[in-house]
């Protein structure tokens, strides 16, 4: 229906002037280059109290006494808050309730919050939760997943109510074929272990937010948020309120990449007991301290790969265990049926990579531990995977003796091609031709440039990932409103996180109703004003949204073209919208202003508003068979790397990065080429610099000083490639691109750093020290 009505109602996409297709500047670039939005920690809402949280002294233990007397008498103290201070559940999560809001009795991480002390300013608060004292008797706890798994480990969660047994939280798994046959039939296996790293977010905001108490009981929440009807689900099993007795107000974020899921409603849950029992305004910000040491992570993962190919490179069996270090609670990382979904799913589905293979075997575990929680972060999981999947096909293409490029086109998904859950892929698999594009872009070796005192090499790496969750639940609702100055207010509940959502959407919503983009007004996230939306997440934040603006364009047109149709005389079936102008189709020369349709419209009582609902398709996965087709469209590319390495120090730099992605159909070409660039920053703090350190559950980087991110000076050359395989179930053909941009970047630069040193890394980061060390033990060797 949607891919008939864009024909019909726009013609072929790609016609001069349209909007989609266009490199438009953000509709938010003037504001934020003049430094006008106010961010929730700079906002000042009258007579608040602030909050301070006390946090367990143990990674695992009992409470056993709690002296709240020094704390609730120092100075400026209005109230200290425990678990038996909750109206409402004393659990929550994302996926299931097994979280502490305030620990009760038992404690089972350094994040976990034993009680909050409510003051006049953030120093007295903050003063007075030091004040607080208790007695722990600390327990034995475990810090590594594959101990974990041992007979007689330390169990994290005892009681939990929907693990699978142990310390495993839910394990799924794909069977295809049969891999011990395949591998009998290999000329080549390769057989290696993979570890990743805890990773933050490092947004530059810090987790903030504020709760308004209101006359009637209800209240107001304020923050930035990646899932505001998220925030009233959750907060409001606590609060014991109904979620319409809780609004939440989405302040312009400044970052999120997963980590402002949860923090947004720990937040809003915890400063909400303190304004209900004080009835002021109660503020919640997180310290840089505690934003590092007390915020989920990326979970990190170990990953057991065995690939086997025959001589000419056809793949002939893949088999991967992967551990996921989950912390001690379950988040967004699936749980066992039927709750399955979340990270879980997602790594598993593309842990083989973007290769038809007919025998494969997966196997993928989440395991508790007393290390910090981990929650969403760009990618689901899916990096880790790939950096271990494009790292085995490296070694593959050098045991071969295959050029790496012909190794991947040889096996890679075309249509048509069945995947490893059996999901045929019927449409817009654009893998071959980001090959290609790559391999010609690349241009000559870096060692063809002459003699160097550095170690110059080349990687590449190639991926898939999917669009939306494929959750039964994933659907996103729009508002159009139509004012008589021909102007439109697009409602939608997806934040504008930076990855210029807000222009996408204007772009999608000009073209579906006939408009120019600057009549076109998206209004800020309000939940009691924006229909359900789901998350800021999921690379779905173009194709989900999109779909329901057009849906809701739908509904304006069938309103207001009878009325045109009265106006023009003419059929109202031939009544076109486009550019702020409608008139007959064929009659172009008699037109009308939208603005004059919509003011006739009001005059005469007709609906000027749309309403717009789309839900994705209904998909499958069973964990036990690993069969189904888990989400309707995939995105596909990949990624070149040229770096060079200091041999004495072990130092990499990142020269260039070539990232060749099929999009389906680039709105605003722009853009994308910003999703790919911010992508690509990521991916290479991860492969170099980024890893959260703990000892025994603590963090031993809690601040910018200690835990690295990239800077703009190391930042490479990146030139993007745009491939447009059209989306036929997306807005204009669309789909993802902003988790997906970053997917690659890990095994690109960690092949380039092979292919220079002649060393493979197994584990990230590929720090210049590890580096260095490995060269000089393989020197002394030589020796």
């Amino acid at each position: 229906m949607a891919e008939r009505f864009y024909k019909e109602m726009f013609g072929a996409p790609g016609e001069e002037e349209d909007v989609v297709g266009r490199s438009l500047p953000r509709v938010d670039g003037p504001v934020k280059a003049a430094g006008a939005p106010v961010y929730a920690a700079d906002h000042k809402p009258p007579n608040p109290l602030y909050v301070a949280p006390v946090l367990a002294p143990v990674p695992c233990g009992t409470l056993e006494r709690l002296d709240l007397s020094a704390a609730r008498k120092a100075p400026g103290v209005a109230c200290v808050l425990t678990a038996e201070d909750i109206p409402g559940s004393r659990r929550y999560g994302m996926m299931m309730a097994d979280q502490p809001v305030l620990v009760e009795e038992r404690i089972f991480s350094r994040q976990d919050v034993v009680a909050l002390v409510a003051a006049e300013t953030a120093a007295l608060a903050e003063s007075a939760a030091r004040l607080v004292r208790m007695k722990v008797r600390e327990l034995p706890a475990v810090f590594d997943v594959m101990e974990a798994l041992k007979e007689g480990a330390p169990i994290v969660q005892p009681n939990h109510p929907k693990k699978e047994g142990g310390n495993i939280l839910a394990r799924y798994k794909i069977r295809k074929g049969d891999p011990e046959k395949g591998f009998a039939e290999a000329d080549v296996i390769v057989e290696n272990v993979y570890d990743t790293q805890l990773i933050d977010h490092a947004y530059i905001e810090p987790d903030t937010g504020y709760v308004v108490p209101n006359p009637d009981g209800s209240i107001t929440c304020t923050g930035p948020t990646q899932c505001p009807h998220m925030v009233r689900r959750v907060a409001g099993s606590v609060l014991n309120l109904p979620q319409t007795s809780i609004r939440f107000l989405s302040t312009p974020p400044g970052g999120g990449f997963g980590g402002k899921e949860e923090t947004s409603f720990e937040i809003a849950m915890r400063a909400g007991l303190v304004a209900l029992k004080t009835g002021r305004t109660a503020v919640y910000t997180y310290t840089r301290e505690e934003s590092l040491s007390a915020s989920a992570k990326r979970v990190p993962l170990r990953i057991e790969h065995k690939i086997g190919a025959r001589k000419d490179g056809t793949i002939t069996a893949v088999r991967i265990h992967v551990y996921l270090d989950k912390g001690p609670y379950a988040g967004v990382a699936g749980g066992p049926p039927p709750m399955v979904g979340g990270i879980l799913r997602k790594l598993i589905i593309h842990a083989p990579g973007p290769y038809a293979c007919e025998n494969i075997w997966v196997d993928a575990s989440s395991v508790f531990t007393n290390n910090p929680n981990t929650c969403a972060m760009r990618g689901l999981g899916v990096p880790q995977v790939h950096f271990a999947c494009e790292s085995q096909m490296e070694e593959l293409a050098l045991r071969l003796g295959m050029d790496p490029f012909e190794l991947r086109r040889r096996n890679c998904f075309r249509e048509g091609s069945v995947t490893a859950t059996r999901q045929v892929l019927d449409q817009s698999v654009g893998l071959l031709p980001c090959l290609d594009a790559a391999e010609r872009a690349a241009g000559p070796h870096p060692r063809a440039g002459g003699k160097s005192p550095a170690l110059r090499g080349r990687g590449m790496a190639a991926f898939w990932y999917s669009t939306g969750t494929g959750l039964a639940g994933d659907a996103v609702g729009a508002s159009i409103h139509a004012a008589d100055d021909g102007k439109v207010q697009v409602g939608v509940g997806i934040v504008e996180l930076g990855q210029g959502s807000d222009t996408v959407l204007s772009q999608i919503a000009a073209e579906a109703v006939g408009v120019p983009i600057g009549d076109v007004r998206m209004m800020p996230v309000d939940t009691d004003a924006m229909p359900e939306s789901g998350f800021t997440a999921g690379s779905r934040s173009t194709t989900f949204p999109g779909l329901a603006i057009c849906r809701a364009a739908e509904e304006i047109h069938a309103s207001l073209a009878p009325v045109a149709a009265g106006m023009l005389e003419g059929p109202t079936e031939d009544v076109e919208f486009k550019r702020g102008r409608v008139f007959i189709k064929g009659a172009p020369e008699r037109s009308l202003s939208f603005g004059e349709v919509v003011t006739r419209a009001m005059r005469t009582g007709k609906r000027i508003t749309g309403q717009g609902w789309f839900t994705g398709a209904q998909l499958t996965f069973d964990p036990e068979t690993g069969e189904g087709d888990p989400y309707v469209v995939y995105s596909y590319g990949v990624q070149v790397a040229d770096v060079e390495v200091d041999p004495g120090t072990g130092e990499i730099r990142v020269v260039k990065i070539l990232a060749a992605h099929d999009v389906g159909r680039a709105i605003n070409p722009q853009a994308v080429e910003g999703q790919v660039e911010g992508g690509v920053a990521m991916g290479l703090g991860q492969s170099l610099i980024e890893e959260v350190e703990t000892r025994r559950g603590e963090v031993l980087t809690p601040d910018l000083a200690r835990y690295e991110i990239p800077v703009s000076a190391d930042m490479p050359e990146i030139e993007s490639i745009i491939i447009e395989e059209p989306n036929a179930l997306g807005p204009f053909g669309a789909k993802g691109v902003g988790e997906s941009a970053m997917v690659p970047t890990l095994a690109a630069i960690a092949n380039a750093v092979r292919d220079a040193t002649g060393l493979r890394f197994y584990r990230l980061p590929i720090t210049a020290e590890r580096v260095a060390l490995a060269l000089h033990a393989e020197k002394g060797r030589a020796a």
